[in-house]
């Protein structure tokens, strides 16, 4: 986890560590897993429900949930990734790079998450 937020600002790591804290309070059980991968940080309980991009000054979120499942927030405000090439395997994206769009992603996050349990 450290390498990915090696030679990031601020934002992001606070981004990181809001996400982190969040998902992993999903489930009082523990069957959360943190996957710390060269490319991404993904999150599984019998599969991978949610993958971390880490840029500069954002991370990219990408569910397991087709564009076309969402029903938890606005599509408009997500990419839908299933014939572009990226690291991960999520099929829609969600752009956060700002405290205030939190609440919005953890919507996201938790939709895809119960669709793995």
């Amino acid at each position: 986890v450290d390498d990915h937020l090696s030679g990031k600002s601020d934002k992001v790591k606070d981004l990181f560590r809001g996400l982190q804290e969040r998902i992993l309070a999903f489930d009082v059980e523990g069957s959360i897993e943190e996957l710390a991968r060269k490319m991404y940080i993904a999150y599984r309980t019998n599969k991978n429900f949610v993958y971390l991009n880490f840029r500069s000054d954002r991370i990219f979120i990408d569910v397991s949930l087709p564009i076309d499942e969402v029903k938890s927030i606005d599509k408009a405000k997500v990419r839908d990734m299933q014939k572009i090439g990226h690291h991960g395997a999520g099929y829609t994206r969600y752009d956060l790079s700002e405290l205030e769009q939190m609440d919005e992603a953890i919507t996201l996050i938790r939709e895809s998450y119960q669709q793995t349990k």
